[in-house]
């Protein structure tokens, strides 16, 4: 549930229902103020999943298929609606990928689905946008080449 915080700061926040833990208290003396129209359509405009990064910007981020598997997966199963496809997947000069773009915020949820579809995805560009999977990915990869004991 997404809702805002009835103080000051006016926040918007997510209230994931199946993480409650603790009693629920029934507050009567808030009244319901409806969203205003297409509010929901802006707020999910620019992003993969449901929350914004503070301080976080939209930008055009490239997508490179390095399977025909994965590229037609990414096609019939759009990483986002502002999804396009740049290059069918085939050889070029420097090897064989597709590539797509997205006009979205670089969130934890988008570098989560990135990972989530394995190493046959690569982001391209801009290069901060891919420092920030290359960062993800290393910290997972130092958590599994932990030995165990």
């Amino acid at each position: 549930v997404l809702g805002q915080i009835a103080d000051k700061t006016l926040e918007l926040k997510s209230f994931p229902i199946d993480r409650i833990t603790s009693k629920i208290v029934l507050v009567n003396d808030i009244n319901y103020v409806k969203a205003p129209d297409c509010f929901f359509k802006d707020y999910f405009k620019n992003i993969v999943g449901v929350l914004h990064s503070k301080d976080c910007k939209a930008f055009d981020i490239r997508i490179r298929t390095h399977s025909a598997y994965h590229h037609g997966l990414v096609l019939t199963k759009p990483l986002h609606h502002s999804q396009k496809e740049c290059s069918p997947f085939c050889e070029h000069d420097d090897g064989e990928y597709g590539e797509v773009s997205i006009h979205v915020e670089p969130t934890v949820e988008f570098v989560g689905r990135i990972i989530s579809l394995g190493a046959k995805l690569e982001v391209v560009s801009p290069v901060s946008v891919r420092r920030q999977v290359a960062e993800t990915v290393a910290e997972l990869s130092s958590i599994y080449t932990k030995t165990n004991k």
